[in-house]
């Protein structure tokens, strides 16, 4: 294994192994560079390649991967009867548990379980299984394989030279021929639409049996920002200033989702407030798709009391690893004025970047406008978060009060999850 950079200590006859590191001219780099050479060291007959897989598993749930064989004895046993004959199953081979989280900063944590069943003897009448468990905690780079286990294995064959075999006092030589299994380990998040994509596999020899991937629990998230950027309200205020306040998340199962943000306004007795509630249905499993279903409430407290209602549908679809487009429709409705919209975006994701657009067209009876919102986040450390965004009316005038709750022209914020 010293070709793909890996060093295994010598130790008992079969050792295993977790955590050790492996590199090829340096830091251990992708997947695709070690599967190369291990190609080119099974063409030349130095090693096998038993089995590829790739698994879906929900945070903080158990995964597992297992790769062998299962083998047959007869077990026969006397009684009053007679004697009675049952094949019972023996399952050898080598696979992995895994419960991965996620820690911020591109990092995984995995606690690993790995398992290895082989037979002392195959010879014996009676099978002797020895089987090995070992457990350990592994810290992954996002898309950075690790090694994470291997297995010594040496064994001594005696041979005779065959034009020699009539000499008795020919030389019997002995050869030690030692192998290694390894198994290596590369994580990476996946985003909610991508979620049906449970298992693929590369192999047929490889059973996998990772757990459900349906969320039951209620999760809870919050934060506490600060905003630097304009809420224009006619005759009240239209200079920047700082905004600071409350945000929350409440994610129940995987269809409920209920989000929250209350900011107060630096130098003025003035509140604003928002939430919505959403429902996900979820599509086909081979589309990675997501129509939410939603209702909110926006208003300002304070010296300006304004407040409006919303309900609309937002469809979600996956066209790429990193990018999500999303069309939403809707309604909005205050004291004396209602208001339709459509609105269409785009977002992409890459390791500590979210870049959002959307465009949004809204109309009713007397007046109608086109509004541009393009926002990034950027993953300042472990749960903080810079956000920068620009948003405007491009055509059109504003429409009274449905576009008095959003920051107008450039603004900038930092939020701090806990």
């Amino acid at each position: 294994m010293k070709d793909i950079g890996v060093n295994l200590s010598a130790g008992d006859e079969e050792n295993l192994l977790i955590g050790s590191t492996a590199s090829i001219g340096g830091s251990f780099e992708r997947l695709e560079k070690i599967d190369a050479v291990l190609r080119a060291l099974q063409e030349s007959g130095e090693a096998v390649i038993h089995s590829e897989s790739e698994i879906l598993v929900l945070e903080g749930e158990e995964g597992r991967v297992w790769s062998g064989k299962d083998v047959y004895y007869s077990v026969e046993t006397e009684g009053t009867a007679g004697t009675t004959s049952n094949l019972e199953i023996i399952e050898l081979g080598a696979g992995i548990k895994v419960t991965p989280q996620y820690i911020g900063e591109g990092k995984i944590k995995v606690d690993l379980e790995a398992q290895l069943k082989n037979l002392e003897d195959d010879n014996e009448t009676l099978p002797v299984v020895i089987s090995r468990d070992t457990n350990s905690s592994v810290t992954l780079k996002e898309k950075e394989p690790l090694f994470i286990a291997g297995v010594n294995t040496t064994k001594t064959s005696e041979i005779r030279n065959k034009l020699l075999e009539k000499n008795q006092d020919s030389a019997t030589v002995k050869l030690d021929e030692e192998s290694q299994l390894v198994i290596f380990l590369e994580a990476e998040r996946k985003s909610p639409q991508e979620s049906p994509l449970v298992v693929k596999l590369k192999s047929g020899d490889i059973k996998v049996s990772p757990s459900p991937i349906r969320k039951t629990t209620t999760e809870y998230q919050f934060g506490l920002g600060a905003w630097y950027g304009t809420v224009i309200i006619p005759e009240y205020q239209t200079t920047p200033q700082f905004w600071y306040g409350l945000e929350v998340k409440v994610q129940s199962g995987e269809n409920f989702g209920l989000y929250g943000q209350l900011l107060k306004a630096s130098d003025k007795n003035l509140w604003l407030g928002k939430v919505s509630l959403e429902y996900a249905v979820h599509t086909d499993e081979d589309t990675p798709e997501t129509i939410n279903l939603g209702i909110g409430l926006k208003g300002f407290w304070g010296d300006v009391q304004e407040s409006a209602f919303v309900a609309y549908v937002k469809d979600i679809r996956q066209v790429e690893e990193n990018l999500l487009t999303f069309f939403s429709i809707g309604l909005q409705f205050s004291e004396n004025e209602s208001l339709y919209f459509a609105s269409l975006g785009v977002s992409y994701i890459e390791n500590e970047w979210v870049l959002e657009a959307e465009a949004k067209y809204q109309w009713n009876n007397r007046a109608s406008n086109w509004t541009l919102c393009i926002e990034g986040k950027y993953r300042l450390a472990d749960k903080t978060y810079l956000v920068a965004g620009y948003r405007d009316n491009i055509s059109g005038s504003p429409i009274e009060p449905f576009d008095d709750f959003d920051f107008r022209g450039l603004y900038v914020g930092v939020t701090f999850l806990f």
